[in-house]
């Protein structure tokens, strides 16, 4: 039932206006700040109930509005780790104009955390998202849904977040900053960085991992993020995200980013795709046969590339170390004629 729900959705970003602390909102016009909230209580055409709450250690998280009660918000929403969670206390915001509550929204530290916004038949979910690594902490659109003639909200759709946070610029930034650091810590940094990128961008992945195919000063900060993007796999739904990522990289990937990519094709991820498997594994073949790539994990994950098969034939036979090229035709499944 997740799976059907979790899609992409044509919204369109929530921008915000630069006025003071105190009273700027957003586009939604939901008051990014509990004091501006309370300032639109003017009965009786609009009420502003705020009430005070406090959480026992156990159940302690600030969630999204109608969370309580399986609301569909919920299966539509980035991770909630994504968003500040555990406060001991928080308040709990209601706005009411005319007989219709059009504000639902939760505010940790006076700051607005979530909100669920009605604007006629449109909902709109909004939620704060604190990306450590990328240096963002921002109040985004997450999803929309509509209102029937009843009444009743139908599905919720997942509003794209790259463009609101211009996370392509953001993510290629980070990873610079990556690139300064030394050994461990350099490698620590990208991962951290990538990880984080791929949590929070989910299906819009193949479009961004597509962006940074196509600039190759960003080949490092692609191989990072197809890293990631491969370290897990689970169900259905992310093999499909993860093949399209991994046809999103085009036809001649750079080496590094080839290497990354042969860890979706490992049994526990499951990309069987010969062709596919074809496309990562000849920068591969070319950089063994050349002695450019001597890593021992290179070698052994050929044999993940298996279904290439004959497709990479040609590569194989023109590689002139007979040593190497006999490993490859053991990996790769292809005979000798």
């Amino acid at each position: 039932m997740l799976a059907g729900i979790l899609l992409l959705g044509g919204c369109r970003c929530v921008t915000f206006t630069k006025k003071s602390s105190s009273g700027k909102k957003s586009k939604h016009g939901v008051p990014l700040t509990l004091k501006a909230f309370r300032a639109l209580h003017d009965p009786p055409k609009v009420i502003a109930k705020v009430t005070h709450v406090k959480i026992e250690k156990k159940k302690r998280r600030v969630g999204l509005p109608n969370c309580g009660h399986a609301g569909p918000a919920c299966l539509v929403m980035l991770p909630l780790m994504l968003l500040p969670s555990r406060p001991k206390e928080y308040d709990q915001a209601v706005l009411i104009k005319g007989d219709v509550e059009t504000v639902q929204a939760k505010y940790s530290n006076e700051r607005l955390v979530s909100a669920r916004v009605r604007k006629g038949s449109a909902i709109h979910y909004l939620g704060r998202l604190r990306l450590v690594r990328l240096g963002q902490n921002k109040l985004v659109e997450l999803g929309r849904s509509t209102l029937d003639d009843d009444g009743e909200e139908g599905p919720v759709k997942r509003s794209p977040v790259e463009p609101q946070l211009d996370l392509y610029a953001v993510y290629k930034k980070a990873q610079t900053v990556c690139e300064a650091k030394e050994g461990h810590f350099r490698e620590s940094c990208r991962r951290g960085v990538a990880a984080e990128a791929v949590r929070v961008l989910q299906e819009e992945l193949p479009d961004f991992a597509r962006r940074l195919a196509g600039s190759p000063a960003s080949t490092s900060a692609l191989a990072a993020l197809i890293e990631q993007v491969c370290a897990h796999v689970r169900g259905k739904e992310r093999l499909a995200r993860n093949t399209a990522v991994i046809k999103a990289l085009g036809k001649k990937p750079p080496l590094e980013v080839a290497v990354a990519a042969t860890r979706c094709f490992s049994p526990s991820r499951g990309i069987r795709d010969g062709a596919l498997a074809a496309t990562v594994a000849r920068p591969i073949i070319k950089a063994l046969c050349r002695g450019e790539e001597k890593r021992r994990h290179t070698s052994e994950r050929m044999l993940w590339l298996r279904p290439a098969g004959e497709r990479v034939r040609p590569q194989v036979e023109a590689c002139e170390d007979e040593k190497v090229q006999k490993g490859l035709r053991q990996l790769l499944g292809v005979k000798a004629r």
